[in-house]
């Protein structure tokens, strides 16, 4: 993994999956340094966390072993989600691969195996065609803003 001066991986969070005895099988309440947030998440469990600026962005698997989907949640300081997308389709699973940071804003991965993304951060949401806007695999909840953008990379990119 390569880091830049905005972008580092963030230690201290967990996702602790069903805390209350819910019957949600995909969701997860996240954990800092032990303590527990208000905030849950899609995924159950946590393959990356990084830092950007004063937010977060956490990826998260459902953990399903022929149908895993990658949840990517951007989080505030106080852990207050600002926007969420999920990569995946039906019977595909896998699992992050090749996180790199690039600075100042991007992120890229691979989703399931050797499907390669790129991440784009936004420091002010940008309007957005919703179900137009996003690449096949891609699945978000409906809004006219967003806060990062994902965009599939041609199959060459990923080494």
């Amino acid at each position: 993994m390569v880091a830049s001066a905005s972008l580092r991986i963030a230690c201290g969070f967990e996702l602790v999956t069903n805390p209350s005895g819910s019957a949600c099988e995909t969701q997860s309440q996240i954990h800092v340094n032990a303590q527990a947030s208000a905030t849950f998440v899609e995924g159950c469990v946590l393959e990356a966390c990084v830092a950007w600026d004063e937010n977060f962005v956490l990826f998260a698997t459902d953990g399903f072993d022929y149908e895993d989907f990658l949840n990517i949640h951007l989080l505030d300081a106080q852990l207050n989600i600002l926007d969420s997308a999920s990569i995946g389709m039906p019977y595909a699973s896998g699992s992050l691969g090749h996180l790199t940071l690039q600075a100042p804003d991007a992120l890229h991965f691979c989703f399931p195996s050797q499907v390669a993304w790129r991440l784009s951060l936004f420091h002010s949401p940008h309007w957005r065609v919703p179900l137009l806007s996003e690449p096949a695999g891609v699945w978000r909840r409906f809004s006219l803003k967003r806060h990062f953008s994902l965009e599939r990379l041609p199959d060459e990119s990923v080494s």
